[in-house]
């Protein structure tokens, strides 16, 4: 009886491990993960739909739940933005300056209480990620929004 409870912990305990999250391993899927197959030249003036967000100091990523409607923000051309979460939206004035400064002037702000606690989770941090915003960059078909707050904001393209 002593070594089945031997065996049955030592199971345990590998199954427990083999479940956490190693950093090393090549087949993890991240869902910043965008088709490699598209080499269109994106520039900034496009419209971006949210993946989620990147935590620089730990390098975690925060994926953007399922219950949250399409997350987006789109350039015009003539430097205006909008963007749209689940329950708000925004918009105004960006300017591009050197080769990657992103400055995003909030105008308008459609900010109503959001009833459910992730929608209103999600709609604070990418409020305050957008008007915290101090560069970008493209790599295929994502852009990057770095931010003051430690964060990323990571998108793909539509």
């Amino acid at each position: 009886m002593k070594n089945i409870k031997f065996i049955i912990i030592v199971f345990m305990l590998g199954w427990a491990f083999s479940c956490e999250k190693d950093s090393n391993n090549e087949n993890e899927v991240s869902c910043f993960q965008v088709n490699s197959n598209d080499i269109a030249d994106y520039q900034i003036d496009n419209k971006w739909i949210l993946l989620g967000f990147l935590h620089t100091d730990t390098q975690l990523e925060e994926c953007k739940p399922s219950i949250l409607k399409e997350m987006n923000i789109e350039f015009s051309d003539y430097d205006r933005f909008h963007a749209n979460s689940s329950c708000n939206s925004f918009e105004g004035v960006y300017s591009v300056s050197a080769p990657d400064t992103l400055v995003l002037l909030m105008i308008n702000t459609k900010l109503i209480y959001c009833a459910n606690d992730t929608i209103r989770e999600w709609e604070d941090k990418y409020y305050k990620g957008l008007k915290s915003a101090t560069n970008y960059m493209i790599n295929g078909n994502k852009l990057t929004i770095k931010t003051t707050l430690n964060i990323d904001i990571i998108y793909k393209a539509d």
